[in-house]
């Protein structure tokens, strides 16, 4: 993880292989952390900023603090993340 100078933000990235149906996709999660943020009550938070895969860029979708996406298989049957 990266930091500001203050260290009261920070970016990062985790990378995960899932396989499903005997095939892999390999999926980059960038991650923030914000700290000090009144919303929170004075706790860190860190969070899923967007997913990275195949070259393309998401941003999950949130429902009730569970951050959510799609993995469906293309016309060629290779797994992609959908939006």
């Amino acid at each position: 993880m990266k930091y500001n100078s203050e260290k009261t933000e920070g970016c990062g990235h985790s990378d995960v292989t899932i396989t499903f149906k005997n095939k892999n996709i390999k999926i980059r999660f960038y991650y923030k952390l914000i700290s000090e943020k009144k919303d929170f009550l004075g706790t860190n938070v860190i969070y899923i900023d967007s997913i990275g895969c195949k070259k393309k860029k998401i941003k999950p979708k949130e429902n009730s603090n569970i951050y959510m996406f799609t993995l469906k298989e293309d016309t060629d049957g290779e797994l992609i993340v959908k939006q």
